[in-house]
């Protein structure tokens, strides 16, 4: 069941559980879920300090979190919940039982989906569609009537099936991204806020070792 609550904050009222970050003076360094172009990144970017820090874009949430456990990163950025499929389980489970880190700080970003494949596609050239799971899952109305025989294939990430549909040489492949990503590795745009819940919005954590300077 979502959890954001009957009126969860727009991207304009992005907030931080702590105010500014205590490091003035040094740049952190921010593991996140990559790879560049996903919404960790464009929510990561809203925050001034952490966005002036050193990027560093992680395979996978897990990869995050090991880095941060590992102390090679300052702090993680990851996504825990959003407003359409609920909580972000395989970030839960890696907090909860797999890592002792604390959450010092959320952000609230508005989620908006498109599909994207090379340019030359148009939707009907379309066979396959990749994405990660809770975004092909977000877009369920619109694969059913718009693409209902397309076969569905998993990504680590929305930028990452961006980035590999621009590599395939294969026709027909498509993906389920951020406009920025779609940009980002050069596809074109076939359809817009493809969502099926206008109010789409995912929370994510910034995420650190028990007993470092909070950021």
């Amino acid at each position: 069941m979502p959890c954001l609550g009957p009126n969860p904050p727009s991207l304009a009222d992005v907030t931080s559980t702590n105010g500014s970050a205590s490091n003035v003076g040094s740049s952190p360094r921010v593991a996140f879920f990559g790879p560049f172009g996903t919404f960790t990144e464009q929510a990561l970017r809203t925050q001034d300090d952490l966005a002036a820090g050193e990027l560093i874009p992680m395979r996978t949430v897990p990869d995050v979190l090991d880095a941060v456990t590992a102390g090679e990163v300052d702090c993680g950025f990851v996504p825990i919940e959003n407003s359409t499929e609920g909580m972000v389980n395989f970030t839960l489970d890696a907090l909860a039982f797999d890592h002792d880190l604390i959450v010092t700080r959320e952000v609230v970003l508005d989620i908006h989906l498109c599909l994207a494949a090379p340019a030359g596609t148009s939707l009907s050239d379309v066979t396959d569609v990749m994405s990660i799971p809770v975004a092909t899952a977000q877009c369920h109305k619109f694969l059913r009537e718009q693409l209902p025989a397309a076969n569905l294939l998993a990504a680590t990430s929305t930028a990452g099936a961006a980035k590999s549909v621009s590599e395939e040489a294969s026709t027909g492949l498509a993906a389920i991204a951020p406009r920025v990503a779609a940009e980002l590795y050069g596809l074109e745009v076939l359809a817009e806020d493809i969502e099926d819940e206008s109010g789409n919005q995912t929370r994510f954590v910034v995420v650190q070792r028990e007993g470092a300077s909070i950021l």
